[in-house]
């Protein structure tokens, strides 16, 4: 793991539980640090895990083939019309 991931997500567990709380004791600690993974470890996991499968990869490449076809047929297009016009 990067070592950026690691300063984040120690910055963010810093702000969001260590100076956002007065704690009585360890175990109260543990017991909001706990809370607090569950709620953040879900979505970041997502968000920055998240891995594009095999057949989306190639919807996507094929779609974005369609789409350069498309803009190259439109330049052909113009091109055409220019040299027609001229």
């Amino acid at each position: 793991m990067p070592n950026g991931y690691i300063e984040r997500f120690n910055r963010t567990i810093r702000q969001d539980v260590l100076d956002a709380h007065l704690f009585s004791g360890v175990d109260q600690v543990r017991v909001i640090a706990e809370k607090w993974l569950d709620d953040y470890k879900l979505p970041e996991l997502i968000k920055h895990l998240a891995v594009e499968r095999p057949i989306k990869q190639k919807q996507n490449f094929h779609q974005s083939k369609l789409t350069l076809m498309k803009i190259e047929k439109d330049l052909n297009k113009r091109k055409y019309i220019e040299t027609q016009s001229n």
